[in-house]
């Protein structure tokens, strides 16, 4: 019996701990208090959230970029729809800084629109036609084709001081969030002259 009892006890500490695993989240709008340890964004679902800085945070910049940066070799992030043939549609293109290179590599799941994904990846090929640019992007598994028309934003991340983060400033935040409500942003992205991170 004893055995047993302590069978029950690992096995219902080990579902607790399973339960109180953080989640990620995605935080998107505009800062309007700042704290030591804590800010408070007006979420583009309209509410406010109270969320708790990562001693470690980072914040990067997110800046305006034209389309003809978008060349062979670049690492970038491609925010887009996928068609039935594979084929994306692009919502936003992120230009990441080298330090970045292979981080998070390949396509997964975003929550931009219903049927957005995210998929970082080397530019392998640049093609321009009447309906605008083309890009082929190739990760670890596998290739993609994105067509961009002139309306996709291109932006550039910048790793940037935190006092870049203040009140007023548009931000993205990758965030972990816990079964109590708690939200920890250890990733801080702020827009450039009033850039609304396209993310």
């Amino acid at each position: 019996m004893r055995g047993l009892f302590a069978a029950i006890t690992i096995a219902i500490l080990a579902i607790a701990q399973a339960n109180a695993q953080p989640t990620t989240t995605r935080v998107r709008g505009q800062v309007t208090q700042i704290e030591p340890s804590t800010i408070v964004v007006s979420t583009r679902e309209g509410g406010p959230l109270r969320v708790a800085l990562a001693d470690n945070y980072s914040v990067y910049e997110l800046a305006r970029a034209s389309s003809d940066e978008l060349a062979i070799g670049r690492y970038v992030g491609v925010v887009g729809e996928r068609r039935i043939d594979g084929r994306i549609d692009a919502l936003a293109v992120i230009l990441f800084p080298e330090s970045l290179r292979g981080s998070a590599e390949g396509p997964r799941p975003w929550d931009l629109t219903p049927r957005s994904t995210m998929t970082s990846a080397t530019i392998s090929a640049v093609s321009t036609g009447l309906a605008g640019r083309q890009i082929t992007i190739a990760f670890r598994g596998g290739e993609a084709i994105v067509a961009l028309d002139q309306r996709v934003p291109v932006v550039e991340l910048f790793p940037a001081p935190r006092h870049l983060l203040s009140n007023g400033a548009n931000v993205y935040i990758t965030a972990a969030q816990m079964p109590d409500g708690t939200v920890t942003g250890a990733r801080i992205l702020v827009g450039r002259e009033g850039l609304i991170p396209p993310l």
